[in-house]
């Protein structure tokens, strides 16, 4: 009994996510007091509509605007989001990271969770890489 304890234990952080155990972690925690993580799969995050243009109102930026949705089968957190930049031979030239507080803006509370099949709208203003930036690429963290 005891060894089935220290694994349930060691293997915490790995196995609440499994479905498999997930219940008998969340039985555990709830007498013990602990939380479980809350799922997340930013694989499962999918883009559409993915545009950017010449920003309508400032000068050398881009208006990037799509819109998200999660296709996992639960609620998740919201991703942070990867734009790369790269020129015509696909050598990168720019690149940032995007916390949801920075794309949320308003539409959604920050702390809320993803919900399932809803398409969210986002809008960022970025600087612009420059003209030799003719390809990008959109990736959820």
């Amino acid at each position: 009994m005891l060894a089935m304890v220290q694994t349930a234990v060691w293997t915490f952080d790995e196995a609440a996510f499994d479905p498999r155990w997930r219940p008998y972690y969340a039985t555990a925690c709830s007498w013990l007091g602990c939380s479980l993580p809350e799922l997340r799969d930013p694989r499962l995050i999918r883009s559409q509509r993915l545009s950017i243009r010449p920003h309508p109102q400032r000068a050398n930026a881009l208006l990037l605007e799509a819109v998200i949705e999660n296709q996992a089968g639960f609620d998740q957190p919201y991703p942070a989001i990867e734009l790369q930049f790269a020129d015509i031979r696909g050598q990168p030239l720019a690149a940032r990271r995007f916390r949801p507080e920075e794309y949320l803006r308003g539409e959604v509370s920050v702390g809320s969770l993803m919900p399932v099949g809803q398409p969210v709208r986002i809008a960022l203003a970025i600087e612009s890489p420059g003209e030799a930036a003719v390809n990008y690429q959109m990736a959820f963290w």
